[in-house]
């Protein structure tokens, strides 16, 4: 056994209509806890839950006698990257766990060996089930993994680890944060990723509609897909422009022209020229504007070793 004597350890659960895992998840993570740490706390964030979780929680509170339990409830629905940076807001703790969603997935070994490697240097620790990865998952990662920004590689996850210094610097260099791995991924830290057996549980549902929604921001902000494909289309455009141009001479010097058909197809096609020439432009331009209104800082630093 680890000592853990002096670190107080946060744990920030995501509750979303949670109601038939969140007390044996929030029961269960207090022991576990309670056995790793000499003190804790666990902040649930309720967002905008439909169902009993509320009253779940408050329940569930009453079997908590020795550490707290604090719960942040959404008037509407945030979703999962704003609900859990607000709990990870108000955490105080030297190690903060992050768990998207109350399904008790993993045993106290997966968090004891999540620590063991946040004390041995690594400030972020994401903790994946081990097996193979739904085809979806497998392809939004590899496409994430074509970021020029990320260091580190992504991966579906249970829950993640991180150091008061990781949270410290994302608060440092971003204004919000739409996605919180990118992120994690890119802030200049160490980061590592281990893998546990999953138990058997049911899985929750999600909002299919906002994962799918934070996928495709994610990809627009991190990586150059959305600009490769605003270019590409661009291009074709102006090449289908190109060759409309030519078709015209082509048709003139042909003789196979009616009056007036030559020149209006000409306007047009120089116009889209143009037009597409324009969009280029103001699509690199607005991606700029993206990465600098994000980002407070144009560099990031490991570390800084005084003498």
């Amino acid at each position: 056994m680890i000592d853990h004597a002096h670190c107080f350890a946060s744990a920030v659960v995501y509750i979303r209509n949670s109601a038939e895992t969140a007390a044996e998840f929030i029961v269960t993570l207090d022991q576990y806890l309670d056995e790793m740490f000499t003190a804790h706390e666990i902040i649930c964030v309720n967002d905008n839950s439909t169902d009993e979780s509320a009253r779940v929680i408050r329940d569930a509170s009453q079997q908590i006698k020795n550490n707290s339990l604090t719960t942040i409830h959404f008037g509407h629905f945030h979703g999962l990257e704003v609900a859990m940076q607000a709990g990870v807001e108000l955490s105080i703790g030297d190690f903060v766990f992050e768990f998207d969603e109350a399904i008790l997935n993993f045993d106290k070994a997966a968090l004891a060996k999540a620590y063991e490697k946040a004390i041995g240097g690594y400030d972020i620790v994401g903790v994946s089930p081990h097996g193979k990865r739904k085809l979806a998952s497998r392809l939004f990662y590899r496409a994430m993994g074509s970021a020029r920004d990320l260091e580190a590689p992504m991966d579906t996850e249970t829950f993640r680890l991180l150091s008061r210094r990781a949270i410290n610097r994302i608060k440092d260099i971003c204004q919000v944060v739409p996605y919180r791995k990118a992120i994690y991924s890119s802030c200049g830290l160490p980061s590592t990723n281990l893998t546990h057996e999953t138990l058997t549980v049911s899985r929750s549902s999600q909002d299919r509609a906002y994962r799918i929604e934070t996928a495709i921001d994610a990809l627009l902000l991190f990586t150059q897909i959305g600009y490769r494909i605003a270019l590409g289309l661009t291009f074709v455009m102006m090449a289908a422009a190109l060759f409309m141009i030519v078709y015209s001479f082509a048709s003139y010097f042909a003789g196979i022209t009616i009056a007036g058909w030559m020149t209006t197809i000409l306007f047009l096609s120089f116009a889209f020229l143009g037009l597409f020439g324009i969009l280029a432009i103001v699509i690199k331009y607005l991606q700029l504007i993206v990465n600098l209104t994000f980002r407070k800082k144009s560099f990031v630093y490991e570390s800084v070793e005084r003498y």
